[in-house]
């Protein structure tokens, strides 16, 4: 009997901590924000 892989659900937090006025590479760039975007998880208060 196969395993039900269409119910499996994977959930792991990421999280990315960058500092204020600092320039991020392209890559990097794209990668937070597709975390902020497509994350859908809880977003701490920037400071």
């Amino acid at each position: 009997m196969p395993l039900p892989m269409n119910e499996a659900r994977f959930q792991r937090s990421v999280g990315v901590l960058t500092r204020k006025g600092v320039v991020l590479p392209p890559l990097a760039q794209r990668f937070v924000e597709l975390l902020r975007d497509g994350g859908g998880g809880k977003r701490r208060k920037e400071r």
